[in-house]
């Protein structure tokens, strides 16, 4: 009977100090960011930027090189990127296009905003599976073409205040909300994020579902990027930006747009569908004409330079024959 009692009795305290651990390490959690520490976890080692593909076809647009980023952003971060960089143009002798995988929970923001000033010098691609959480979401949005998974937001905050009284803590975050403000404006950001992370604290997370990140712009192409790019496919089908965004969305219509896409077996049926549509619409000829202007175009306009004004002004005669249906042979060159 002493042995049963003596037995509950210690259950009974062993459970009050699990309990009690429990509470402890709660507050212990909850104190740590005032005392500007942050809580670890398997992403909260400095962020390591690493190689994973160099350049391996030089080009004069620019070569594109692998780059992964993963863990936390910190002051030094932008430097070993641009380490990175630096290396492979002078290995080329060529400018560099970054492809940045990355995945962090987020970090020192300043640093992450002269990552995101880079990514954009160098017109970067910047993928994601996730998470990308607060100050990587700085990092992201620098790049000219995004695809994130796993966005997760809040208001930025001081790791470690040194404000004396509350008018010099709210001079600080005033400033440095119109900090992030420029900086979103520089990456032609709508105003919607930075009203979204002002609305969650600090200490909380939202999760952006992929409408809501296309909606913002975090996900999907740079405005002014979209016009350059367009612009530029536009030339070489011998039209004006506003007929191409027209054909793009006929392909869309027929092919599904990628934001409806709900399993790997829907992209791949969209993708296949855009490559069947894609020339023959954006060149307004059948199937036919389509692949004897390719024919002929490899013929007769291989040997001008790749992408180059002759090239493309080659190509645009041969499709105006080929509408027209005139006799189009290949010529020996003289040499």
């Amino acid at each position: 009977m002493l042995k049963t009692i003596v037995l509950c009795i210690f259950k009974g305290f062993a459970t009050a100090m699990r309990l009690f651990c429990q509470a402890l390490w709660g507050v212990f959690l909850l104190v740590l960011p005032c005392l500007g520490v942050a809580v670890a976890g398997p992403l909260d080692e400095p962020a390591r930027v690493r190689l994973t593909k160099p350049c391996d076809q030089p080009s004069p647009g620019g070569c594109i090189v692998y780059v992964s980023m993963e863990g936390t952003i910190t002051s030094d971060t932008p430097q070993k990127l641009l380490t990175i960089l630096n290396d492979e143009m002078r290995r080329i002798s060529a400018p560099v296009v970054p492809f940045l995988n990355i995945v962090s929970p987020g970090g020192d923001v300043n640093a992450a905003m002269q990552i995101g000033d880079l990514l954009r010098k160098t017109t970067a691609t910047v993928v994601s599976g996730g998470p990308c959480h607060s100050a990587c979401v700085f990092v992201a949005v620098g790049g000219v073409e995004r695809n994130l998974a796993g966005v997760g937001i809040h208001r930025p905050f001081f790791a470690q205040t040194q404000a004396k009284n509350f008018f010099d803590a709210d001079q600080r975050y005033k400033k440095m909300i119109s900090s992030v403000r420029t900086y979103l404006q520089d990456m032609n950001i709508s105003d919607d994020l930075l009203r979204m992370m002002i609305a969650v604290p600090p200490g909380e997370m939202q999760v952006l579902s992929p409408v809501e990140a296309k909606r913002i712009g975090v996900n999907g192409s740079d405005p002014a990027w979209d016009e350059y790019v367009t612009a530029r496919e536009a030339r070489t089908y011998g039209l004006n930006s506003a007929e191409l965004r027209k054909r793009r969305a006929v392909i869309e219509s027929q092919c599904g747009r990628e934001e409806w896409m709900r399993s790997l077996a829907e992209v791949q049926k969209r993708e296949e569908c855009r490559r069947n549509l894609r020339e023959r619409i954006l060149w307004g000829m059948s199937d036919d004409k389509v692949t004897r202007l390719s024919k002929l175009s490899d013929q007769l306009c291989r040997e001008k330079p790749l992408e180059s004004d002759e090239t493309r002004n080659c190509r645009l005669t041969l499709a105006e024959r080929i509408r027209n249906e005139d006799e189009v042979r290949p010529q020996s060159s003289s040499r």
